[in-house]
């Protein structure tokens, strides 16, 4: 299935580390990234992702990310109505292993 929905925290680093091509965005708002994200996310926040959706690369899997789950299902929704082409599309439902995600991320590049 193409909508994945929701990804717990666990399944959210399983499936980040096994899927190629993966586009990470993170949807928080710009004062809210403090010092934690992922390695090269783009950042597109969920209060503008209605007007910048295009931003995302085409054909490429995608996963949403906010700081604690909050606002990933706002742009999970925008998204699946916006961008259909996307081959596979879910959200990290709760707070994500940034940590983790990075360190496999350096050592897999």
């Amino acid at each position: 299935d193409k909508l994945l929905g929701g990804l717990t925290p666990k399944d959210e680093l399983d499936y980040m580390t096994k899927t190629k091509n993966l586009i990470v965005i993170d949807v928080r708002e710009p004062q809210w990234l403090g010092s934690t994200w992922f390695t090269d996310a783009l950042l597109i926040p969920h209060t503008q992702m209605a007007t910048r959706y295009s931003e995302i690369p085409d054909n490429r899997p995608v996963i949403l990310n906010c700081g604690a789950g909050a606002n990933a299902p706002k742009a999970y929704q925008i998204l699946k109505d916006k961008r259909p082409d996307i081959p596979q599309l879910s959200y990290i439902a709760g707070s994500p292993f940034f940590r983790e995600y990075n360190k496999w991320y350096e050592n897999n590049k």
